[in-house]
């Protein structure tokens, strides 16, 4: 509490001039204004900004997406700046293979959020397993089917069968108790119920319709099953709150098959010099062309259209109640002691000024957090999506990784580089000398 007080001495004029108001929800809908890129990052309608350097409002949210060739500079002297840390993997990035996705957050003259992207090493060309992080997605489409059922709300219990022929039992829990555990704990079983309500067909074309075209979600999370085995969504039920039936479907085969097999050019499809499957060990890499994928930059952007909803495209918002969305929001923010990657390294620290919306992701070596920290005592914000690979001896699926011993470290480090680098740019280098208890 020290870092409080003296932080209060020292920048309440500052705090006067600068309300630190969270922004989730706006009076008006007004579209975003992006600014072209201009080799070095890409402003997007800060007050500063010439008007002449504004493109078009009508360009597309695709175009947004495949013109993502920002220059890395700024991550890049960020973690230049403090070697001791970043030093080993910014000399062998290939070998960790990070891709990072920064995007500042500033308000107007007219109190609207404007946004500034960066990044470091983030290509949707090169493949990395997203493992937890596409929970985010399904707990957002999720809210967005309840909320176009009749008479369907996240109160409501959804029974799921336990396989294709199975009888769909009365052992399930509501949609907000699945969302909850899946978000919260990353409970597996909780996304396999949501996977199966949803449907694959139904997640990828709903995903790619709004927009998000590098991404692929196509599996539960169960080692048990196969790509084909994952086409086929188990039978369900959903009842509210007296038993009456509100919903029901029988099981469905996709037969739209989503996989990257014929992407040439994604690298990073076939992972590691050996693999393990089951209980034995095979040579050779594993292949990843049936399994999930959400590029970095889709990532952040689904984050935003959370966090943002009316600062993106009306094509790529999700169609949610906003008291849906509100406790979604509650979920990402909700604080276990393991699930901050960001500032706080997976620990219990906690910093009561800093609110941290995320979901993390680990597996098969690649370790990933993707939020957005809002500090409401100095009026900083910003989204970050990061991801490092962590596997040393090469074998995918021994559950040998370093993600404790540089996967986790990384990840803290950096964003508290990252926040020190906005802390140091709010006070002009003053806070170096107040704002201790941050510091990495």
């Amino acid at each position: 509490m020290r870092f409080f007080i003296a932080a209060l001495v020292v920048v309440t004029a500052a705090l006067s001039a600068c309300a630190p108001t969270i922004h989730t929800f706006y009076e008006q809908d007004s579209p975003p204004v992006e600014a072209q890129d201009n080799g070095s990052t890409v402003e997007i309608g800060l007050a500063e900004t010439e008007p002449q350097a504004l493109i078009k409002q009508e360009e597309s949210y695709e175009e947004l997406q495949e013109d993502f060739t920002i220059s890395p500079e700024l991550l890049f002297d960020i973690m230049d700046s403090a070697r001791e840390k970043f030093g080993e993997i910014l000399d062998d990035s290939e070998k960790y293979e990070v891709q990072i996705l920064l995007t500042q957050i500033d308000s107007n003259r007219s109190g609207q959020p404007v946004f500034t992207c960066t990044e470091y090493g983030a290509d949707a060309t090169k493949y990395f397993y997203p493992a937890s992080t596409v929970k985010m997605t399904i707990a957002a489409l999720a809210l967005q089917k309840i909320n176009v059922l009749a008479g369907a709300d996240r109160f409501c219990v959804l029974n799921v069968a336990k396989s294709k022929n199975g009888a769909v039992g009365g052992n399930g829990f509501t949609i907000e108790k699945y969302i909850h555990s899946m978000i919260v704990y990353s409970d597996n079983i909780a996304y396999n119920r949501l996977y199966d309500f949803l449907g694959q067909e139904y997640i990828n074309e709903t995903l790619h319709e709004m927009g998000y075209v590098d991404c692929q979600i196509v599996r539960r999370f169960d080692s048990t099953t196969s790509a084909t085995a994952d086409r086929v969504n188990y039978p369900w039920e959903l009842r509210d709150g007296e038993g009456a039936l509100i919903a029901s479907q029988t099981a469905v085969v996709n037969e739209n098959i989503f996989t990257l097999r014929g992407r040439e050019d994604m690298t990073g499809l076939l992972r590691g010099n050996a693999h393990v499957s089951g209980k034995s060990k095979f040579a050779g890499p594993k292949e990843f062309y049936d399994y999930n994928y959400m590029s970095v930059v889709v990532l952040q952007q689904i984050l935003k259209a959370v966090i943002f909803p009316l600062e993106v495209p009306e094509h790529a918002r999700f169609n949610i109640a906003e008291e849906d969305r509100e406790f979604l929001l509650d979920c990402m923010r909700e604080d276990t002691g393991e699930n901050k990657y960001f500032i706080y390294g997976g620990t219990d620290e906690n910093y009561s000024f800093l609110d941290i919306y995320n979901k993390t992701g680990t597996s098969y070596g690649n370790i990933i957090d993707n939020a957005y920290i809002k500090d409401r005592l100095n009026c900083i914000e910003f989204m970050l999506t990061a991801v490092i690979y962590v596997n040393s001896n090469g074998v995918i699926g021994d559950e040998i990784y370093e993600y404790e011993k540089t996967g986790m470290p990384f990840l803290k480090n950096l964003s508290l580089a990252v926040y020190n680098y906005y802390l140091e740019k709010r006070y002009n280098g003053y806070c170096s000398q107040v704002f201790r208890n941050l510091s990495f």
